[in-house]
């Protein structure tokens, strides 16, 4: 004989049984899809900060590029100062050299200016003696000639054969040629004293000459030691303004580095 398997037989459940079993598949649902909200929130934040970092990272490397191209722009302007300040050193070397040279020849310009106003003067007085020198020569020349003819008079009593000169004509030329003769030593004492006056003009003038070139020796001598005192207190002036460029470029190299 055949067994007949029978189903086994249902019990009809009860409706709190009902309400338990859909308030279980309700909360289980429920549990679900409020993990995947919360996984769903945990992943767009997980993508949201690696936007994030990956934003930071680029502003990281764009302030990288600006920090460098702000130093290469210090290190590039330290040395264009640098090199300006050697140039304003070199500079002002120059203009001292050049002011040196314009007041030495200044005052070889001034100097030669007044020698040749002195050699003009020289010149001048050269000329007053050379004529008194003429003066003399012709007056010598004169006297000599006075000399000869009162020699003349005196030796020689006939003027021509048979003319006999009476002692009253011969007294008469001689105290003639006596005034000459006497009137030409007076021109002549005054020529002499003339020359005696212009020749102590002379040294005196000389003498002015001699103290005006000391005192202008002096003068070139005093400006020369202020030109070089001007210029060693430039100097010092142009090599503290580098010394503190440099101490400020120090100081920037410095703060870079730290950073």
């Amino acid at each position: 004989m055949k067994k007949i398997n029978k189903a086994p037989i249902k019990t009809p459940r009860t409706t709190q049984e009902k309400d338990l079993s859909r308030s279980f598949k309700s909360s289980e649902f429920s549990s679900e899809k409020k993990l995947k909200k919360s996984i769903d929130d945990e992943t767009g934040k997980v993508k949201t900060l690696k936007a994030e970092m990956k934003n930071l990272d680029l502003q990281y490397s764009i302030m990288l590029q600006w920090a460098y191209a702000n130093y290469m722009l210090d290190f590039s302007t330290g040395i264009q100062e640098e090199s300006a300040s050697n140039q304003l050193y070199d500079r002002g070397k120059q203009i001292i050299e050049l002011k040196k040279t314009v007041s030495s020849l200044e005052i070889e310009t001034s100097a030669r200016s007044k020698n040749k106003l002195l050699d003009d003067v020289l010149s001048m007085e050269y000329s007053s003696l050379k004529s008194l020198e003429e003066d003399i020569l012709v007056s010598t020349t004169y006297l000599k000639e006075l000399e000869e003819n009162s020699y003349n008079l005196l030796n020689r009593l006939d003027l021509a054969p048979g003319v006999v000169i009476s002692p009253q004509d011969l007294s008469n030329k001689l105290e003639k040629n006596a005034y000459t003769l006497r009137k030409l030593a007076t021109l002549i004492e005054d020529e002499v004293e003339d020359i005696k006056t212009l020749s102590e003009d002379f040294l005196e003038i000389v003498s002015i000459t001699s103290e005006q070139e000391t005192y202008l020796s002096e003068i070139k001598k005093l400006q020369q030691e202020f030109l070089d005192l001007k210029s060693q207190e430039r100097i010092q002036v142009i090599e503290q303004t580098i010394e503190s460029r440099e101490k400020v470029l120090k100081n920037i190299l410095l703060n870079d580095s730290l950073i």
